[in-house]
């Protein structure tokens, strides 16, 4: 997945779920400065992106009954 796509998911999943990005990457991949770093071009290794989309998907699927 390219970085665009990746923070695209991620931007969406922070307004819908009104979550902080510390707050996500912590319970993600405990870096809380993981959105901060994606924002300004960080590249995500594939294993990290499956971690944090996994994480957004449990989290709605947890919260959004």
């Amino acid at each position: 997945m390219t970085r665009k796509d990746f923070l695209e998911k991620i931007e969406e999943f922070l307004r819908k779920n009104k979550i902080a990005p510390t707050a996500l990457g912590i319970a993600s991949i405990n870096n809380p400065g993981l959105v901060f770093d994606v924002r300004k071009g960080r590249e995500c290794r594939e294993a990290v992106q499956q971690r944090v989309l996994e994480f957004m998907a449990k989290y709605e699927e947890e919260n959004n009954e």
